[in-house]
Formats: structure tokens, sequence, C-alpha cells
């Protein structure tokens, strides 16, 4: 149903590609350009003019390179979440570990896949990106629900909290981790309200990021 209605979008899902490497920009368009609904709408190899192409394309999607030569690929996410606020941000990087990851999301980015992603995963990564949903790559998963046991930030949430943040950040529906934890989806549902207000957040998008800013996914 979500796949039928991104597909009756009143134009296609556009995306700008920042990548300091000209051959790997080229592959990524080339892949892009033979998915269904999804345009190609700018390029760019480093941050200043990555920046400008943002602005005059409008893309839905930014799909950024972690590192950018000499320049930091973070640097374009904190400038897009305070000057582009209604773009939304896709790492892409050869690199993934528990700072890294953290590093994105507390820049301002919405989605982490790995280079070694297939061509299906990164497509799918960016409808779900441009559709306002957090992004981790799989592999990352076990490394990021390590940092939750760590208990780090703790104070923040209960322990209950933490197990349903861990959860969420995994990709797990409330009904899902309802059934997980041995609870009512009620009660699953009030937690996630009250972890919306105390991170004072309003979408499980933001609520992650919020989580990697306070230290509390790592």
């Amino acid at each position: 149903m979500i796949e039928a209605i991104t597909a009756l979008r009143s134009h296609p899902l556009r995306v700008v590609l920042v990548d300091d490497h000209a051959l790997i920009r080229q592959g990524l368009r080339s892949l892009l350009d033979t998915a269904v609904g999804v345009e190609v709408s700018g390029e760019a190899g480093g941050l200043a003019d990555a920046l400008d192409v943002i602005q005059r394309s409008h893309p839905d999607v930014v799909l950024l390179d972690l590192r950018l030569g000499e320049e930091d690929g973070l640097e374009l996410a904190r400038v897009c979440r305070d000057e582009v606020s209604d773009v939304r941000i896709l790492m892409l990087s050869a690199y993934g570990n528990s700072q890294q990851l953290h590093d994105a999301f507390a820049a301002g980015a919405d989605g982490y896949l790995m280079k070694g992603a297939t061509a299906t995963e990164l497509v799918d990564g960016l409808r779900r990106t441009a559709r306002g949903e957090t992004v981790i790559d799989p592999a990352l998963i076990p490394m990021l629900m390590e940092s939750m046991q760590s208990g780090g930030g703790s104070e923040v949430l209960t322990v209950r909290e933490s197990e349903l943040l861990g959860m969420v950040a995994d990709g797990q529906t409330p009904k899902i981790a309802a059934k997980r934890l041995g609870i009512s989806l009620r009660t699953v549902q009030k937690h996630l309200e009250n972890m919306h207000r105390k991170l004072g957040v309003s979408s499980r998008a933001e609520m992650i990021q919020q989580a990697f800013r306070r230290g509390l996914l790592q």
C-alpha cells in the first residue's frame, strides 16, 4: 500500500548525489536512472557546490558521502538541518562504527547505509528516508543493539523505555515490540508517548536522532 502511494506522488523522488569521487557519482546516477519513480536532480563533489545544488534543485533526499576528500560530509548535514529543513539526508559511507553512526544522526542525518548495500537496499533506503523513516544499514544493527545493552544515558529513560528505543532503532513496529516485550500495544504506545515527551520530539526519526545526540544510542 505504501509503495502504491509513493508511486502516485506528484513528482518523482528527487535525489541529489554528493560524493567527491566522480566515478562513484556516475555509478550512482546510472543505478538510480533505472529505478522507477526516482530522479537524480543534481550532484556535487564538495560542500560549497552541494549546498548550491540543493538550494536550486529542492531535492527530497540528499545521498551524502561521509567523507568528501578533505571535507566532512557531516558539516553539510548540519547546514541542511539548520537552513534547508525540508530536505532529508541519507548518509552513504564505506565506514561504519558506533562513533560514525552517532555523529551522523547527531548532525541531522535521517539514515545511514554502507556502500556495500545492494541496489535494491539503496533505492528502498531512499524511498523510506523520503517518507520520514529512519534507515540504518542492517549490518550495523548488532552494533547498535550492543550499545543499548551498555546502558549509556539510561538516566534519561527507564529500563523499559531504553529497551523499546533499541527496538525502534532496529526498525521494529510497536506491535512487534509489544509482542517481544510481552506487554500490550497500548502500553507500548504509552511508553512511546512518554519517550517523545522526554526527548522533545514528535516522530520516530526525530527520536532516534535525539537519542544519538544525547548519547542514549552510541
